[in-house]
């Protein structure tokens, strides 16, 4: 973590870099293999997934780049799920994914903030409480709602729990839940990584949604963030949240594409 300013380019940079790192630590978990070599940053997973089953970074070398898409493409034969970001190579790498049959799944922004000035003077809801997650109940209560609240299909659920459990509930994790009434309603984690706080898995479920629990949540893990020290936050964002997340005083920075891909029949 460092005190000093970022320009635009180094949070460019650090929203790319916390990505990467977060990915990293999957390699704890048996169910997947995590392939990092330099050039590719790649899980394969035998669950059908994208989430599971992703290229997180991609610098291929110009010498032969259709090649070496196509290698990476090889080792799937699964739902996959692609990201470009602004240091993705060759640059033209959107096109040839797209070329191979990848569909455009969104932009998802890249955004931070500066938590220098960050305060939050509210506090939560009146009724709202949240728990950081140190066990393993509340960690299924944790991945329980995330799941729900990202619609994963039923057979992703469980390996999902798996992937969490095996990472463990210690730094560079933090994960939070929050409660109304005692009842789990939204999730959040914040995970420690190439300097900054990156705040992931941000999840309500459906029936409490646009209550301010998201908002909520989010907040305390920024206060969490700054506390540990932190200057900086970053996240990848959905378009339906980019003004929840400007609302907290984030920018983007950058864009990142996903382009989703499916096995042939």
């Amino acid at each position: 973590m460092s005190e000093r300013s970022l320009d635009r380019d180094a949070l460019r940079s650090a929203v790319e870099e916390n990505m990467a790192h977060f990915v990293r630590t999957w390699n704890q978990w048996h169910g997947l293999e995590l392939i990092d070599d330099g050039q590719i940053l790649q899980t394969v997973c035998p669950v059908p997934y994208p989430l599971f089953n992703n290229i997180s970074r991609a610098r291929i070398d110009d010498g032969a780049p259709d090649e070496a898409i196509d290698a990476i493409l090889e080792r799937s034969h699964r739902p996959l799920m692609w990201w470009v970001g602004p240091s993705a190579r060759p640059t033209d790498l959107a096109d040839r994914l797209q070329e191979r049959g990848l569909m455009p799944g969104g932009n998802l922004p890249g955004m931070a903030r500066d938590l220098k000035s960050f305060e939050d003077p509210d506090g939560l809801p009146e009724g709202v409480s949240v728990l950081r997650v140190d066990d393993d109940e509340l960690l299924e209560a944790w991945c329980v709602v995330g799941g729900v609240g990202f619609e994963f299909p039923d057979f992703a659920t469980g390996p999902f729990l798996e992937l969490f459990r095996a990472l463990g509930v210690a730094p560079p994790w933090h994960h939070y839940v929050a409660l109304v009434e005692g009842e789990p309603v939204a999730t959040a984690s914040l995970f420690e990584g190439a300097g900054v706080a990156g705040v992931y898995n941000v999840s309500t479920l459906p029936e409490e949604r646009r209550k301010g629990y998201a908002a909520a949540i989010s907040r305390f893990v920024l206060t969490e963030a700054k506390s540990l020290g932190y200057r900086y936050a970053t996240l990848q964002s959905t378009p339906m949240a980019v003004a929840l997340y400007e609302g907290l005083g984030f920018e983007t920075v950058c864009d990142l594409e996903v382009y989703v891909g499916m096995p042939d029949e």
